[in-house]
């Protein structure tokens, strides 16, 4: 997949200086603006580095009529979607919410998990020429971007469903309705698209946090598309408890951890040093050479829709795992965390699924309406695809009417909307038939209120 020479893409910083500045005083501008309800109230350190990850989205809670406990749904929403890319949970894991983070696990009902498309990863297979990306080893399992647990049954794929509102934000309005349906169905991101060949070793790091990819550029050659992804290890950040502390000082917490950040990046983001023992984590190409942060690696396609939906994962990826990072939840992660084993590559199900523009649609099931957990539509974000299609765009008839006014998401406001423009005769479509009451995640920590 990689050429002989291994090419190296110049190395990206995690955040900037600018970045940090700007994310401190937004997190200062949210604490004020939580404390005219609460008084007393203060962001935990935790809760900084979920507004840190995602500014953009952060920023529009500012808007007028959001209630605090919104604000704190949203952060609890980032949490959960960070901790769906941690496939064993540490036992410490800061919340800021008492929120138990999901942690996949077999069913303890007698609910039959998602199957595995044994097509996909054939396709997959094929496409990776049956050898690990990396080292080349024949037969490697197949890896999922988007984690296979997150949708491997319904009560992940309830979880999974109301936390994915933070990609709107973050990748913009089209790339969420594209991949709601996915969310919303058990079994939704089996698709050859979330499929790589990795090894048993590489993929055990991966699902601890130690490494994750980076979209670098798609581009066609021939009658195929390439997607260029680069590999990064991931830096081991501190995980803090208590609140933060946000006075440009010696001890201000987002200083803390962009000094971290900038360590990592002057060392060229090198694999950190074992928790325990003193092994090395280390990777080589079939030619001996070590893999390091930057390397580049190359996945072909047959369409540009295939490109172009293979980016949207491995950007999902990089989001959870750099969240994942800021907040120290991988900080000393070995595989003594990994606990009870989720299946993720058992190759023992039938093939039973059924494809439909790579959104499975179990038997018997309707396919899943494109409604988040709020009905507005943000700003086109920059993070918008390199190539641009009309492919995954949302269908007039079947998308939520969105309100004329800047609503924000997970607001009241934002929640009456949704279920007046979900309304019918036979209040057929309304989100909450699930039995997964949207909206209460920071109520349920004891931080909110009524």
């Amino acid at each position: 997949m990689s050429s002989t020479n291994h090419p190296r893409h110049p190395k990206q910083r995690m955040m900037s200086q600018q970045e940090a500045d700007a994310g401190r005083n937004l997190a200062i501008q949210i604490n004020i603006q939580i404390q005219r309800n609460k008084a007393g109230f203060e962001l935990t350190y935790d809760d900084l580095m979920c507004i840190l990850s995602n500014q953009a989205c952060f920023n529009a809670v500012l808007l007028p009529g959001l209630s605090y406990t919104d604000i704190l749904d949203y952060l609890d929403s980032h949490r959960i979607y960070f901790e769906l890319f941690l496939m064993h949970v540490p036992k410490a894991i800061p919340t800021g919410s008492g929120v138990k983070p999901p942690k996949p696990r077999k069913p303890k009902s007698n609910e039959k998990p998602a199957t595995r498309s044994k097509k996909a990863k054939a396709q997959a297979s094929e496409r990776d020429m049956y050898q690990c990306i990396f080292e080349g080893t024949p037969y490697p399992p197949n890896a999922h971007i988007f984690p296979y647990a997150a949708t491997r049954t319904w009560p992940a794929v309830n979880k999974t469903k109301d936390c994915f509102v933070v990609i709107q934000h973050k990748f913009g309005f089209q790339v969420y309705m594209r991949w709601y349906p996915n969310a919303s169905k058990k079994g939704g991101f089996e698709m050859k698209v979330n499929l790589l060949g990795i090894n048993e070793r590489m993929h055990g790091w991966l699902d601890i946090g130690l490494w994750a990819f980076k979209f670098i550029r798609m581009y066609q050659s021939g009658t195929r598309y390439y997607v260029e992804v680069a590999i990064y290890w991931l830096p081991a950040c501190s995980r803090k408890d208590g609140p933060a502390i946000l006075d440009n000082g010696p001890r201000d917490s987002v200083t803390h951890v962009f000094k971290q950040l900038e360590a990592a990046d002057q060392a060229n983001f090198p694999p950190r040093t074992p928790a325990k023992g003193n092994g090395e984590f280390m990777a080589r190409f079939p030619d001996g050479v070590k893999i390091q942060s930057g390397h580049i690696i190359q996945i072909p396609h047959d369409t540009a829709k295939e490109g172009e939906e293979f980016r949207n994962l491995i950007d999902f990826q990089w989001f959870g795992m750099f969240g994942l990072t800021l907040r120290g939840v991988t900080k000393d992660a070995t595989p003594d965390d990994e606990g009870e084993d989720d299946d993720d590559d058992d190759d023992d199900d039938d093939d039973e699924d059924e494809e439909d523009d790579g959104v499975v649609v179990g038997k018997g099931k309707q396919k899943a309406t494109p409604i988040g957990k709020f009905g507005f539509r943000p700003a086109t974000s920059a993070a918008s695809l390199s190539i641009s299609t009309t492919a995954g765009a949302p269908n007039p008839q079947t998308a939520p009417r969105q309100p004329q006014t800047n609503v924000m998401p997970g607001s009241r406001q934002a929640r009456q909307i949704q279920q007046a423009s979900q309304a019918g005769p036979s209040g057929s479509g309304n989100p909450s038939s699930s039995g997964y009451a949207y909206g209460t995640i920071g109520r349920k920590s004891g931080r909110g209120g009524n």
